[in-house]
């Protein structure tokens, strides 16, 4: 038997062991419910299905452990969120597959209205860590993408409770602009860190102590990238006069 071979004789077989499964957590349910377990079975066959292109049968088994891990987390949000998370960003992958962009749509709404602020802070922090993490091993393409995603959620975020989360904007900001002057994006890049230089500005006015630091590094980053040399220098300028400052403060 060839590896070829051999692959597709496990796949069928981890396949067959997790159908078994199901049918037992299944039966078990009718009198002694588990749900967790058949929503984490179904998860792990919709995984083997997506990644031997059955799409459709993948998309099936999601949305039922979808449901499932919706129901649970109506007591338990915070021991949920993850498994949520993992499930809608694997069936956005699949219902792309399948080009049923409708479906996509319906299911962000759906579930920011369910969660609006916990699953969107979740969410955001969840896409900006995959983003992170793309950006280290040189994905700028998925980086940009992320950072995007994740700058339009705390956008919507900031408006709810902006005390929260005006520094994850900034923060993102920051991100987004520093893939963009990596992939030769300067006038994006430096649009970026301005808008955030008015957001550490403006939080630093009432919590000097925790984001002048913040402000310091994005304004030398901002004047980094600027072609207009006298905006450049009055950027790399008051950062200079912020780390004086904290200096003399020992911060």
């Amino acid at each position: 038997m060839n590896e070829f071979d051999k692959e597709i004789n496990d796949d069928e077989k981890t396949e067959e062991k997790y159908i078994e499964e199901l049918e037992n957590y299944r039966k078990l349910d009718e009198t002694n419910p588990n749900r967790y377990s058949i929503a984490c079975t179904l998860y792990e066959l919709a995984n083997l299905q997506n990644e031997t292109n059955r799409y459709k049968e993948a998309e099936a088994n999601y949305t039922e452990a979808l449901e499932i891990y919706r129901k649970l987390a109506n007591n338990d949000f915070d021991v949920f969120i993850s498994e949520i998370i993992n499930v809608i960003e694997n069936l956005t992958k699949v219902k792309e597959k399948l080009s049923k962009y409708d479906d996509i749509k319906n299911l962000k709404k759906i579930f920011t209205e369910i969660y609006p602020e916990e699953f969107l802070s979740n969410l955001a922090q969840f896409i900006s860590d995959k983003a992170s993490g793309h950006f280290k091993i040189w994905l700028y393409l998925d980086a940009e993408d992320g950072f995007y995603e994740a700058l339009q959620i705390y956008r919507k975020l900031a408006e709810i409770n902006p005390d929260t989360y005006l520094p994850y904007l900034a923060a993102t900001l920051d991100n987004l602009a520093e893939v963009q002057y990596e992939t030769d994006q300067d006038n994006e890049a430096e649009a970026n860190y301005a808008e955030a230089v008015e957001i550490w500005r403006k939080l630093a006015q009432t919590n000097p102590d925790a984001y002048l630091q913040d402000l310091a590094e994005t304004l030398d980053n901002l004047a980094n990238i600027q072609r207009n040399f006298t905006k450049s220098k009055a950027n790399h300028a008051e950062a200079e006069e912020i780390r004086r400052k904290l200096a003399e403060m020992n911060l």
